[in-house]
């Protein structure tokens, strides 16, 4: 996928971010948010774009995702697996 530098700056205009927020957003540089400005997005980055565009992601989710949270809770996870924090062979033994 391909946004266009027009199509970039309306789409941060919409929500709100700045060049440079964007590209730490996605976890890229201040200059790369800026860069995107002037020649487009490709890739990952015009795909989370346009599904925040889209409304079908938040900033929020971007944030959990790059610190290895979902939306699922741990709780849920741990019940899935009776309790234990990791699979039975790779607990530690006592």
């Amino acid at each position: 996928m391909i946004l266009t530098r027009k199509e970039y700056r309306a789409i941060i205009e919409r929500l709100g971010l700045s060049q440079a927020a964007t590209g730490e957003l996605l976890g890229y540089t201040i200059l790369t948010g800026r860069r995107w400005a002037a020649v487009g997005v490709t890739g990952a980055a015009a795909i989370l774009l346009k599904l925040l565009d889209l409304g079908v992601i938040t900033t929020q989710h971007i944030h959990l995702a790059r610190i290895g949270k979902t939306a699922a809770s741990d709780k849920a996870l741990l019940a899935k697996r009776g309790g234990r924090k990791r699979p039975a062979r790779m607990q530690r033994r006592a």
